[in-house]
C-alpha cells in the first residue's frame, strides 16, 4: 500500500513539474529573431519571425512592448488545447504593434471568449494584416477584438471564421474604439445556435469599415453588420453582405443611439426569413444616418425595414428603396438624387409598399425639374414636404411658378426665386410637381387627321393658334410649317404638354417646350430628343425640316413625333393599329397615300410661290415705267 501511494505521489509530482515547465515555456521571453515557441514577446522594437508551427494551452503570444513585429511566416498557432483564451494578446497601451501571416486556431470546442487576437484598453496605431483565423468555443468567440480605446489602428486582407455554439462575432469594437480601419477582410461568423454578427460596433466611433466580403449564418439573429450602443459617425462603405441564417437576419442593423453613420455602397443579401431584412432600423435614439447607394440582391424580408415608429432624420442619398415598411405611427425621412431633386418630409410616413424610391416606375419619382409622388397604393405617403429641385436656373419662362400636374399649384410656397439653380418650396399635398409657364389652353384647334387643317383660331387671347394634333399623328411624325407664336398641345401620361416657336431666323428656331424643358433652339437638319417628364426617357423626337424666311412667308417646317411607350389619352386606338398585321398594312398604305398628297401639296405651293414673285417682279417693271420713264418721254 506505501509502495502504491509512493507510486501516486510520484506521478502527481511529476505531472505538476510537467505543467509548471509547460506553463514556464508558455510565459518565457523571447528573444527577437526567429522563434519556434509561443511566449512573451517584451522587446521594444523587436522583430519576431515563427519558423515552426507551435501551440499552447491557453495564450499562445503575448506583446507586452511597443513597436513590435509578429511575422507567423504562414505557419499555425494553435492556442486553447487546455482551456479558452486569446491566440495572440496585445496588452494595453502600446503603439504601433504588427501582427501578419499567421494561421491561428482554436483547438477543440470547449470554453469561451476564444478570441483570435485580442487588442486590450488603449493600443494604438498597430496593423493585424494577412492572418487566417478561426476561432471555436461554447460562446462569445471573436475573430479579432478591439478593447476600450484602441484607436487608429487596421484590420486588413484577413480570412476570419468565428464558431462555436451561440454569441459568435468575427470582429468586434467596443467601449470608444475609434477611427480604426476594417478593410478588405473575409468574415464569416458560423456558430451553430444564435446571435452571429460577423462585424459589430459597440460604443464605437469614427470606424471605417469598407470593402469586406462579410457573411452571417447560424440559426436566427444572424448580422451582417452590427451597430449598437452609440456607435456614432462610422463609414460602412463597399462591403458585401450575405445573411444566411433564420429570422432577424439583416444586413446591417442600426441599434440604441447610433447615429451619424454614412452606409453606403454596400451590395446585400438577406436569404433567411421573411424577418429577415437589408436595412434593419430599430431605435429612435438612432437619427441622421445616411443610407447611398446600396444594392440589394435576394432580400427575404424587406429592403428597408424601419421596426420602431418615430424614428427621425433618416436620409436616402441616391439610394433605391424596393419593398418597405414604416411601423405603426411612421418615421419621418429624406429622399435625394443629387442629379435632380430632394424632398424633406415634415410628416412621418406610415404603411408599407413594393417600390417606394429609385426606379421609373416606383411610387416617387425624380427627373429634370420633376418630382412626382404616387400615393394611390399607400396614403400614408401624402404628407407635406418640402421639395428641393436641382439644376433649374433661368430656363426663358416668361413667368415661371410652381406647377402642379402642369397647372398653377395653389397651395404651394416658394423659399427661393424660381429661377435659381436650386429651387425650393412646400407641398402640403402629392402630384407631380415642376417650376414652368403656365399653359393657357383655351381655343384650340383640334387637328384630327389632316396635318394641314388649320384655323384662326386663337389661344390665351394672343391671337396665334395652337393645335391639337392626335396622338396617331404624333406617333406617326406630325409635320407642320409653323409660324412664329404658333404652338402645339398633346398629352404626354396624363398632363398636358406644349410645343411653341418663338422665333425663326436663317437655319434656326428658338421654341418652348413644357414642361421641365423651357427655352431650345432647333438647327436645320438636326434631331433632337427631349425628356419632358423626368424618368431619364425620351418622350417626344423634334426635327426641323426647313426655314423659310423669305418676308412674306417666314415658316420653320417641323416634324414632332411621340416615342411609342409615352402615349397619352389617345392611346387605344393606336394599339389596336399597331396589334393587328391586317390593319399594319392599311395603315402603311394610307401612310404612302398621305407622304404622296404632301409632296403634291407641297409641289404646288412651291409653284404658287414661285408664280407670285414674278407677277410681283411685273407689278413692278409697270408701276415704274408709268410713273418715272412716261414722265420723262412726255418731257
Amino acid at each position: 500500500m506505501k509502495k502504491m501511494m509512493g507510486l501516486v505521489l510520484t506521478l502527481i509530482t511529476s505531472v505538476s513539474i510537467l505543467f509548471l515547465l509547460a506553463t514556464t515555456v508558455n510565459a518565457a521571453s523571447l528573444t527577437p529573431g526567429n522563434i519556434d515557441a509561443c511566449g512573451e514577446l517584451d522587446t521594444q522594437n523587436g522583430e519576431y519571425t515563427l519558423n515552426q508551427s507551435v501551440s499552447a494551452s491557453g495564450t499562445c503570444f503575448t506583446i507586452e512592448s511597443s513597436n513590435v513585429t509578429l511575422n507567423g511566416d504562414g505557419f499555425n498557432v494553435t492556442y486553447g488545447t487546455g482551456s479558452g483564451a486569446p491566440g495572440v494578446k496585445i496588452n494595453s497601451n502600446l503603439i504601433n504593434i504588427t501582427v501578419k501571416n499567421l494561421v491561428i486556431k482554436k483547438s477543440g470546442s470547449g470554453g469561451s471568449t476564444n478570441h483570435g487576437i485580442q487588442i486590450d484598453t488603449g493600443t494604438n496605431d498597430s496593423l493585424i494584416t494577412n492572418n487566417s483565423i478561426r476561432t471555436n468555443g461554447s460562446s462569445t468567440n471573436f475573430g479579432i477584438y478591439l478593447n476600450n480605446f484602441a484607436t487608429n489602428n487596421t484590420i486588413s486582407f484577413n480570412n476570419i471564421t468565428s464558431g462555436g455554439t451561440s454569441n459568435s462575432y468575427t470582429i468586434y469594437l467596443i467601449s470608444n474604439s475609434k477611427a480604426n480601419h476594417v478593410v478588405s477582410n473575409i468574415v464569416s461568423s458560423q456558430t451553430s445556435s444564435n446571435f452571429n454578427n460577423a462585424i459589430q460596433l459597440s460604443n464605437s466611433t469614427e470606424n471605417i469599415i469598407e470593402f469586406n466580403n462579410v457573411t452571417s449564418g447560424g440559426n436566427t439573429n444572424g448580422v451582417g453588420i452590427n451597430l449598437q450602443l452609440d456607435s456614432n459617425n462610422n463609414t460602412i462603405n463597399s462591403n458585401i453582405i450575405n445573411t444566411n441564417a433564420g429570422s432577424g437576419s439583416h444586413g446591417v442593423n442600426i441599434q440604441t443611439g447610433s447615429s451619424f453613420n454614412n452606409i453606403t455602397s454596400n451590395t446585400i443579401n438577406t436569404t433567411g426569413s421573411n424577418t429577415s431584412h437589408g436595412l434593419n432600423i430599430v431605435s429612435t435614439t438612432s437619427i441622421d444616418n445616411i443610407y447611398s447607394s446600396n444594392t440589394f440582391g435576394d432580400i427575404a424580408g424587406f429592403t428597408v425595414n424601419f421596426a420602431t415608429a418615430g424614428i427621425i432624420g433618416t436620409i436616402f442619398t441616391n439610394q433605391a428603396i424596393l419593398n418597405y415598411t414604416f411601423i405603426g405611427a411612421g418615421s419621418k425621412i429624406t429622399l435625394e438624387n443629387t442629379s435632380y431633386a430632394k424632398i424633406v418630409f415634415a410628416e412621418e410616413l406610415t404603411g408599407n409598399g413594393a417600390n417606394l424610391f429609385g426606379t421609373s416606375n416606383s411610387q416617387i419619382v425624380f427627373g429634370n425639374n420633376s418630382v412626382s409622388l404616387n400615393s394611390t397604393t399607400n396614403s400614408g405617403l401624402n404628407v407635406t414636404a418640402n421639395i428641393t429641385i436641382y439644376g433649374v436656373g433661368d430656363r426663358g419662362f416668361s413667368d415661371p411658378v410652381i406647377l402642379k400636374d402642369g397647372e398653377l399649384c395653389d397651395d404651394c410656397s416658394n423659399f427661393t426665386s424660381l429661377i435659381d439653380d436650386t429651387v425650393i418650396f412646400n407641398v402640403t399635398s402629392w402630384s407631380n410637381y415642376s417650376v414652368g409657364d403656365v399653359v393657357t389652353t383655351a381655343t384650340v384647334v383640334v387637328v384630327e387627321e389632316e396635318e394641314e387643317e388649320t384655323s384662326s383660331g386663337s389661344a390665351g387671347g394672343g391671337g396665334y393658334p395652337w393645335f391639337r394634333p392626335t396622338d396617331k399623328l404624333l406617333n406617326k411624325g406630325y409635320n407642320k410649317k409653323f409660324q412664329e407664336n404658333w404652338g402645339i398641345l398633346f398629352e404626354l401620361e396624363h398632363t398636358t404638354a406644349s410645343f411653341l416657336v418663338e422665333s425663326i431666323s436663317d437655319n434656326l428656331v428658338k421654341v418652348s417646350i413644357n414642361p421641365l424643358i423651357g427655352k431650345s433652339t432647333l438647327s436645320v437638319g438636326q434631331e433632337n430628343l427631349f425628356d419632358l417628364t423626368g424618368d431619364g426617357n425620351s418622350d417626344i423626337l423634334v426635327r426641323l425640316n426647313s426655314v423659310d424666311t423669305r418676308w412674306w412667308k417666314n415658316q420653320a417646317d417641323i416634324s414632332i413625333t411621340l416615342m411609342n411607350e409615352k402615349l397619352g389619352y389617345e392611346s387605344t386606338e393606336l394599339s389596336l393599329l399597331t396589334t393587328a398585321s391586317s390593319i399594319d398594312a392599311d395603315v402603311a398604305v394610307d401612310s404612302v397615300q398621305e407622304e404622296t398628297s404632301k409632296e403634291s401639296r407641297s409641289t404646288i405651293v412651291n409653284v404658287v410661290d414661285e408664280t407670285y414673285l414674278v407677277l410681283w417682279t411685273l407689278f413692278a417693271g409697270v408701276f415704274i415705267y408709268l410713273t418715272i420713264f412716261r414722265k420723262y418721254e412726255h418731257k
